[in-house]
């Protein structure tokens, strides 16, 4: 690891440089030894670790919003923050990054990064969570909130007509 500011040679896993004490940007590696860049936990070459969502080809009707109680939503690649989220049954996910200890960012399409990953079915609303007890799978919103370390969400479910379920 070369230090930036000193340009001196450090081992790979030094967090702080021999010569001149600055801090260095140790390498990580994914479980199969491939380079992670700064900040990534999910590996670019490895296959996603999250778990398959079920097909869906309906509609995208819209079920409810996640409206932020406490902390900050922001939009993909550092948007605004807004104040709730839109939740539909759709083909993928709604995936949330943790960028800060209050704030999360939200993905757009299959992304394979996150922390909290919000799936709509006609069934209901289904959350996985990495690093979950038992590996990662979607599991039933038994209650109305969604916590994601220091942002809170309040689920407000809207009831959909007979005639369309």
């Amino acid at each position: 690891m070369k230090c930036s500011a000193c340009y001196a040679d450090n081992a790979a896993w030094t967090t702080v440089c021999v010569m001149c004490g600055q801090p260095v940007v140790p390498l990580e590696v994914c479980a199969l030894g491939h380079l992670l860049p700064p900040g990534s936990r999910e590996c670019a070459v490895c296959p996603s670790t999250w778990p398959e969502p079920a097909p869906f080809s309906g509609p995208a009707l819209l079920r409810g919003v996640l409206v932020v109680e406490k902390g900050h939503l922001v939009e993909p690649r550092g948007g605004d923050a807004v104040p709730y989220l839109e939740v539909r049954d759709a083909e993928f996910p709604i995936t949330l990054a943790l960028t800060a200890p209050d704030t999360v960012e939200r993905f757009e399409g299959d992304a394979t990064g996150g922390d909290v990953r919000i799936l709509m079915r006609p069934e209901g609303i289904q959350v996985c969570r990495k690093g979950g007890k038992g590996g990662m799978v979607y599991e039933a919103l038994d209650k109305d909130d969604v916590k994601i370390e220091g942002v809170r969400f309040r689920l407000i479910r809207f009831d959909v007509p007979a005639r369309l379920r």
